[in-house]
Order: C-alpha cells, then structure tokens, then sequence
C-alpha cells in the first residue's frame, strides 16, 4: 500500500463498488429476461422434465436456470436483505480500495468474486434447496454482514446535509438504518415456521444400521433395479455398512448375475441381492426368496425449480434381500 498502489486503487473505488452494483442489478432484473441458461448434463434430463411438468412448467430440457441465480438468492435472504447487501458489499469494496480497512480486504475479495462466480454459473442441478450449497458457505452470510454493516453506518454517520439540515439528516439516516435492519430480520424469522418443518430422512440412519448387520464382512452387495435403491444405495452400503457394492446396469441379463455369484464364490464370498421390489426379473435361478430388509418412511422436502420450497411429503423406501 505505497506508491502508485494506493493512487491507483483509490482512482478505481468509485468504478469498482459501481461496477458491483450494476452487476448485481443486471443478473438480477435484466438476465432472467434475456437468457435461458442450458447446461444441465443429458443425464438429468429426465428428472429436470419431471420436475418442469410436476410444477407445470414448459418443459425445456436441459435448462440449468442458471440465469435465477439473484432470484434464489432473494427467495431465502429477501429482496431488502439482498439489495442492502450488495450495497453494502460494495461500499466495504470503495472503503478498501480508498486505504480506509485494509483488514477488511480478505472478506471483501472473498465475498465478491465467490458470489460473482456462483452467480454467473452455479453448476449445480438447479433443483431448491439442494442448489443453495452454492451460496451457503460464503454468499448467504456475507450478504447478510454487508446488508447490516450498512444499516450501521446509516445509522452512526448519516449523510450530511449542512448546518442546519444536520439534524434532520441524522434522523432520516436512523429512520432508514432502522428500517433496513428491521426487514433484515423480519424475512428470515417469517421463513422460520418452514426452517422449522421435520428433517430430510429422518428415520433412514436406523433402517440403514438393520440393513447393516444383515451383512457378513465379505458379503459382496449387488442392487437389482433403478429407481431410489439403485441410485444412492452402493453408496450407503459401501461407506455405513464396509461392504463392497454396486448396481447392476441397465442392459445386465440374469445370466450375468450368476456370473458374479460365481465370482464372488471363487473368492470366498457370497452374493446377496438388494431390490426395490420383492420379485425382480434380473433374479436367477437358486435365489433365496426375497424379504423385506427395511421398510421406511421418512420426510422429504418437495423438489422445486422456480420457487422456495415450503411443504414436505413423506418418501417410502422399501428394500427387499435375497443371497444367490
């Protein structure tokens, strides 16, 4: 901070807390108008057209949403909070550019280029609440600290208006300050009836754990079937339980389920089968009868794409054994 640094820096404070401004406002009133961001991997297709026709929506694969990215963030911080805190983010940014808080530059920087990024491109499924992961860790709080940062400054140094407007100047600066502040708070405490419904799965850790003990150490666990089974099970399985498994493809035939049995059994282990229904065809013969292992129903938050998602339904997820 010597030499034409400073000098430089200071020319650039009015540019750059502008340059904030008009950026936040263009992604937030103008993009949504004139972009449709497509991006989202072919594998999603299916589910992105799923969620657009549940909510009634054109179906328009494989659309990211990414230019609602201001938009989500407005949905959990408020339209006030938001544009307070991109105000406030951008008078911080002006203060460390004039050489007034340099300790401040760190979280400046940090907030500014994460949100800009995140905001720009999110490269996330777009499905709320999953998508604000984006904006969690940084975003959300320092949004928040630039929308009360300000609110302090208005109301501890209001703008000045001469000698004898001073008084009148401090009291609209307070007003404002005052106001900003209560609808700071008063968006997410309206919100907290929703914050407060029953926890996603709740109920899954002790199916899992029967799932678990069900299993020998040098059990090797193959998942018959799509569906919530096929997709997040191997996973479950192979990180709670210490069991190695996978699903079976799409195109895999009966017969090259034996082969793995055979497999398994010239290693000294033994198969056993995870289905999402009682009967599945990939099945080969000598398959012990088929049992239910657990049988849950656990709350789950609804999967929105173009609002705050406020209900929860309950999921059952029904997972049925058998050894080969």
């Amino acid at each position: 901070w010597s030499g034409w640094v400073p000098a430089l820096a200071r020319r650039l404070a009015w540019p750059a807390a502008a340059g904030v401004v008009t950026l936040a406002a263009f992604a937030w009133f103008v993009r949504p108008a004139v972009q449709v961001a497509r991006d989202i991997p072919v594998r999603f297709n299916p589910v992105v057209a799923q969620l657009q026709e549940s909510a009634g929506l054109p179906v328009d694969v494989p659309r990211s949403y990414d230019e609602a990215t201001m938009q989500w963030l407005s949905w959990y911080l408020g339209p006030v909070s938001l544009a307070l805190g991109v105000l406030g983010l951008a008078y911080l940014l002006h203060r460390v550019l004039r050489g007034h808080d340099p300790r401040a530059a760190p979280f400046v920087l940090l907030a500014v280029l994460v949100t800009a990024v995140y905001v720009w491109k999110p490269a996330i499924f777009p499905v709320q609440y999953w998508a604000t992961r984006r904006f969690l860790p940084v975003s959300f709080p320092a949004l928040l600290l630039g929308a009360v940062l300000l609110c302090q400054r208005l109301w501890e140094h209001p703008p000045r208006q001469g000698a004898h407007g001073g008084r009148s100047s401090r009291h609209i600066g307070q007003v404002a300050a005052a106001v900003g502040t209560t609808a700071v708070l008063v968006f997410p405490l309206a919100l907290l009836p929703g914050a407060t419904l029953p926890r996603n799965y709740d109920g899954f850790e002790g199916a899992i754990t029967t799932l678990c003990n069900s299993l020998l150490p040098d059990d090797v666990v193959l998942i018959l079937g799509g569906g919530a089974p096929g997709s997040g099970l191997p996973h479950v399985v192979r990180g709670h339980c210490g069991v190695i498994a996978a699903s079976a493809g799409t195109d895999s035939t009966p017969e090259d389920i034996a082969d793995v049995a055979a497999a398994a059994r010239a290693a000294g282990r033994r198969l056993v089968l995870l289905s999402g229904r009682g009967e599945p065809e990939l099945a080969p013969p000598g398959t012990t009868p088929f049992r239910p292992v657990f049988d849950v129903t656990v709350p789950t938050t609804a999967l929105e794409l173009a609002g705050r998602p406020d209900t929860v339904y309950p999921y059952r997820v029904l997972v049925f054994q058998a050894v080969l």
